[in-house]
């Protein structure tokens, strides 16, 4: 019974998901982008999620005043909705639109640093528009596999990952044959993308953002064995659906250190990267939870 009614869930999500999909296909994609931030500005104050944001906010900033800490999870909500509204068009868009509206930027390292991703790390965070990361790495012709967790729903992740299922670009699911596959990739030369923000059960415990936090160790394990480069990247927001795709000189560490010390340094890039633009980062997430 319960099956079922979990079936019947996911159909009806399935459904309103493939309505919206198709809704924002009708307009150009700074309309559809301005109505889905629109749509969940309005929908997301209603969510129980809202209060999850609200008190993650509150537990980083706890000296922000509350009024700051409402207006930056509104921005936030925008965020989400636009990058929404702006998925079902980045999949088919031509590349030359697409350099118009994604530019890159090397913040502390050269151009070339593109050139090393092959066969290496590249870490990023749920922040700005993170799904545009595999129409990039298509467009740079770089091969790359991006590990992804699976939307509850496998309805609604089959529509997802149709529109990261590009030329050149794989996707590996989380989990310990995920691990096996990552290994693979990058003896193959392959750059390994990974969002690495979110609470991991069975990973170390590091500080981000002042407290204790499950963090996946997973790439520091990884680079230290194989001798392997972690690079970081943040898809920064600058206008509507226009982006800015920062990369980072690869991270600092010898084959002595330990994960913990790695996946230190990677949070404390994210940190200055959520404290430029809080409203950019994905505050919904439980994200300290149990340790």
């Amino acid at each position: 019974m319960k099956n079922a009614f979990t079936n019947l869930r996911y159909f009806f999500e399935y459904i309103v998901v493939l309505i919206f999909w198709y809704f924002f296909r009708l307009f150009s994609i700074d309309t559809s982008s301005y109505l889905g931030g629109k749509l969940a500005l309005f929908i997301g104050s209603l969510l129980p999620a809202n209060k999850t944001a609200m008190a993650n906010l509150a537990k980083c900033f706890p000296t922000m005043a509350k009024t700051e800490r409402k207006l930056i999870i509104r921005k936030m909500w925008e965020n989400l909705g636009r990058i929404i509204g702006e998925l079902p068009h980045w999949h088919a868009m031509s590349d030359s639109e697409f350099t118009k509206r994604v530019t890159l930027a090397f913040p502390d390292a050269a151009p070339s640093v593109l050139s090393i991703l092959p066969g290496n790390f590249c870490l990023s965070a749920h922040y700005g528009n993170w799904e545009i990361y595999c129409k990039l790495y298509q467009i740079c012709n770089i091969e790359a596999d991006f590990v992804y967790r699976p939307a509850n729903n496998p309805l609604v992740d089959k529509i997802i990952n149709q529109q990261r299922n590009l030329p050149k670009i794989n996707l590996i699911k989380k989990g310990r044959s995920g691990v096996r596959q990552i290994i693979r990739s990058l003896q193959e030369n392959r750059c390994i993308g990974m969002l690495i923000d979110q609470r991991t059960d069975d990973g170390i415990t590091v500080p981000f953002l002042g407290f204790a936090a499950k963090t996946t160790a997973a790439p520091a394990n990884i680079a230290l064995k194989y001798k392997k480069d972690i690079i970081l990247s943040r898809v920064v927001r600058t206008n509507g659906a226009r982006y800015r795709v920062d990369f980072f000189a690869p991270i600092k560490f010898n084959h002595q250190d330990t994960a913990e010390k790695i996946m230190t340094k990677v949070n404390n890039y994210l940190e200055k990267w959520i404290r430029e633009h809080p409203e950019q980062w994905f505050w919904v997430h439980n994200r300290w939870g149990k340790l």
